[in-house]
């Protein structure tokens, strides 16, 4: 998918294990949606105004760490895209 404002992202695959992680990343309002394409994991993160950090907003529950680093960075990846991190 190509990136683009308002749209979805197909983020950059990682490698967990023998699988491969796709996230799909949508920017609405302000907020950047970052999940999974079979819906089984959402997060909503946003920047606030005059912070140099993303904050996460809500996520779906889970213990898998190594997914909330990766969903993490798909966000970080989009948004300094976006120019709103370096």
């Amino acid at each position: 998918m190509q990136p683009r404002a308002g749209g979805w992202l197909l983020a950059k695959s990682k490698r967990r294990g023998a699988k491969s992680v796709h996230f799909l990343v949508e920017v609405l309002d302000g907020n950047l949606f970052v999940s999974l394409p079979n819906g089984s994991f959402k997060a909503t993160y946003y920047k606030p105004p005059r912070r140099p950090h993303l904050i996460l907003r809500e996520r779906t529950k889970t213990d898998d760490h190594e997914l909330l680093v990766e969903a993490l960075q798909a966000a970080v990846a989009k948004a300094r895209e976006l120019g709103w991190i370096v």
